[in-house]
């Protein structure tokens, strides 16, 4: 085999090795749970959670008491880190977005509409803050009614 031929392969496996360690290796790590409330410990049937981190916030949508995490999508992952996780009954409307400025000051639309006919109100009392360091299911409580 020439001496080119022998380079130009070693070259081409590198460059596959290269894209495939690029695009296989998500960063963003899953976190899914449940949200139920505090007194009777039923699950929240719909709502929001929110990661907020330093650099990077996250959300995930509460349906039938489960959520999973992401930064723009439903269960996408959230990139390692710390953050504040804390739920409440904010809901996006059918066929509608929210807009909101991720704290890097670009905008991020929420979608993925949730049936707010049977709106319940809640909140999370003291919103907590956890290292995510590796794909984990977090679990937590919310208190009914609105906060005073």
């Amino acid at each position: 085999m020439k001496l080119d031929t022998i380079i130009f392969r070693y070259s081409t496996g590198v460059v596959l090795l290269m894209c495939l360690f690029a695009f296989g290796c998500n960063q963003n790590v899953k976190v899914t749970g449940t949200v139920t409330y505090s007194d009777t410990g039923e699950p929240v049937m719909s709502g929001t959670v929110f990661f907020t981190g330093e650099t990077e916030m996250g959300f995930g949508t509460i349906k039938d008491g489960k959520y999973s995490a992401g930064l723009l999508e439903d269960g996408g992952g959230i990139p390692p880190g710390t953050y504040t996780i804390a739920s409440n009954s904010i809901f996006v409307p059918p066929r509608e977005a929210i807009s909101m400025i991720g704290p890097d000051g670009t905008p991020i639309q929420l979608s993925g509409a949730v049936d707010s006919s049977n709106q319940e109100l809640y909140y999370t009392k003291e919103p907590q803050t956890i290292e995510i360091k590796k794909s984990m299911t977090y679990d937590f409580q919310v208190e009914r009614g609105t906060r005073q």
